[in-house]
């Protein structure tokens, strides 16, 4: 997944990027006139933490470890405290959600940068989190 213009990169509440602060996802290339909204799996920014993450596409784009800095693939499992990724080479990676920033590519491209922070919980109980 690359991060090319006018690819919108989006955030929960769908303001413009402004670096991540507050509720730990920022939107980026915002494109004037563009509803945040997308249409299909009901999948938008706003609601991607209360979201089943298994099968979005996903680049991990800043970590604490530099060895996983720049993976890309697609989430293929997700447990508490860690999110497995299977990258290019069908080879599965498990990725600790605490001290990275990930940016996942919902339907229609749009693009979603969230602090790993934000999504610690158990699947299921990440809708009452929030």
């Amino acid at each position: 997944m690359k991060i090319t213009p006018g690819k919108p990169l989006l955030s929960l509440s769908g303001k413009p990027l402004q670096g991540l602060r507050g509720r730990g996802a920022e939107p980026h290339m915002w494109e004037r006139g563009q509803s945040p909204r997308l249409r299909g799996r009901g999948t938008d920014p706003r609601n991607l933490v209360r979201h089943e993450l298994i099968g979005l596409r996903i680049k991990v784009d800043e970590s604490s470890n530099s060895t996983v800095r720049g993976l890309e693939g697609t989430v293929i499992d997700e447990t508490r405290n860690m999110l497995v990724i299977e990258n290019e080479e069908r080879t599965e990676k498990k990725i600790p959600k605490a001290g990275n920033i990930f940016i996942f590519e919902l339907n229609g491209g749009v693009q979603v940068k969230v602090k790993g922070e934000r999504l610690i919980a158990r699947p299921e109980d990440r809708i009452k989190k929030v």
